[in-house]
């Protein structure tokens, strides 16, 4: 149950990773780089979360 739980995290974390790097794109193309810096930092949260996420899993699975 626990490992079905990390694997619908890790999907919302991936989903929302890809929504915000997408949205990222759209301010560099618009030339609104503060907004864009402040996506990237985002991004790089959301990013961290998933190797976490994804560790946790790995861990479960080697336990």
């Amino acid at each position: 149950m626990l490992d079905s739980m990390i694997k619908i995290r890790f999907s919302k974390l991936q989903s929302r990773y890809m929504e915000v790097k997408t949205e990222a794109k759209r301010l560099m193309k618009e030339g609104d780089i503060s907004n864009y810096i402040q996506k990237l930092s985002e991004a790089q949260k959301l990013h961290r979360q998933l190797v976490e996420t994804f560790n946790q899993g790995s861990r479960l699975r080697l336990g």
